[in-house]
């Protein structure tokens, strides 16, 4: 099956609310003052447009100079000069988010949050289709459980986030921050499947996930950041094949055709 194809983010800066509404999800989403028309600045960027259409303008206000706000008119560097400096800018131009306090986290932004939703709710119908259940698992998760893992242990060792004291007194087992589920997604697994009868069990989980990155980047990898994560358990080896295969539709195209981009 061909990859998920969400409503182009193009469709958020539209010269008509009313065309926005009908082609994009993700507008309604968005505070109010956000949902003005856009103009598009010289610098690339995009502000809100809170005047009416020139066409309605005063022949008085028509002529006046435009005051442009400096703050949304951030330069952009051009991508073929610096291609890092010009994802950095686009974001922050975007308004998608911003750094957090402490060093390697990011703010989602309510534009950036919206894209989540968006794909969220998209997901979830798919995911409901093909029999899968939203489930939670907790954040903290005992050492023991990373340590019976090997390949956890090597590959997520340096970049575990640690919890050694709780209430103001040492915990008898460290806790790990959620690297990812597996481990307690297994255990709980074998506390509820008993025989044959029990299975497929296919769960989805929503979350965030703690890793202490040496080198963060924004929405490619902080120190925390949000994901989805499913995890199946089947009676027999094909089914579980079956269940790797039936992924292809899942991936989401995250970058345009060349012809769009040049557009």
């Amino acid at each position: 099956m061909g990859a998920l194809r969400l409503p182009a983010l193009t469709s958020i800066f539209t010269s008509s609310s009313s065309a926005a509404a009908r082609c994009s999800p993700l507008l309604p989403r968005f505070p109010s003052h956000f949902n003005q028309p856009l103009r598009r600045l010289s610098s690339g960027t995009f502000s809100a447009q809170s005047t009416a259409e020139k066409g309605i303008l005063s022949e008085s206000e028509e002529h006046k100079p435009r005051v442009q706000c400096k703050e949304n008119e951030r330069k952009i560097t051009p991508r073929s000069q610096d291609f890092n400096a010009w994802y950095l800018d686009v974001i922050a131009s975007a308004e998608l988010a911003d750094y957090g306090p402490v060093r390697g986290t990011m703010v989602i932004r309510p534009y950036g949050y919206a894209i989540w939703e968006a794909i969220q709710e998209y997901l979830n119908v798919k995911f409901k289709e093909t029999g899968h259940s939203n489930m939670y698992f907790p954040q903290f998760i005992p050492y023991s459980f990373i340590e019976k893992e090997v390949s956890h242990v090597e590959g997520f060792c340096p970049e575990l986030a640690l919890v050694t004291i709780g209430g103001g007194k040492e915990l008898e087992e460290k806790l790990v921050v959620r690297p990812t589920s597996e481990t307690i997604v297994n255990h709980m697994f074998t506390q509820w499947i008993h025989s044959y009868r029990d299975l497929p069990l296919m769960i989805n989980q929503w979350a965030n996930v703690t890793r202490w990155e040496m080198r963060t980047k924004p929405f490619i990898r902080t120190l925390e950041f949000l994901w989805q994560e499913g995890h199946t358990a089947h009676a027999t080896a094909d089914e579980a094949e079956k269940e790797v295969e039936n992924q292809d539709w899942k991936p989401l195209p995250v970058l345009p055709k060349p012809t769009q981009l040049r557009q």
